[in-house]
């Protein structure tokens, strides 16, 4: 079942695969999140499809794809940027084990 208050969520990085069925969704998801004030950092790599980043881990686009995300989890991990709300960003509340 689909929330549909999306406010006050945390701010998101979302990413998503040109190639993957899934890709309109995220896409949908996205926007569906800013449209309730939510933060979002949005990516969409051309040419890429679903588990590229396994399949075809040397690609640019994967390599790319994976460097993309990392910077996006270390901001989190310090914080992140705050919403439009005030709140903290993604992960902020994470602790590294």
């Amino acid at each position: 079942m689909w929330s549909t208050d999306l406010a006050g969520l945390p701010s998101t990085y979302l990413a998503t695969m040109e190639l993957d069925p899934a890709r309109d969704e995220g896409i949908a998801f996205a926007v569906r999140l800013l449209a309730a004030g939510v933060s979002v950092e949005l990516h969409s790599y051309p040419g890429a499809f679903h588990g590229s980043e396994i399949f075809a881990p040397l690609a640019a686009v994967s390599r790319r794809a994976a460097e993309e995300r990392l910077r996006a989890l270390a901001r989190g991990g310090e914080g992140g940027a705050p919403d439009r709300a005030g709140r903290p960003g993604m992960l902020s509340a994470w602790k590294a084990p």
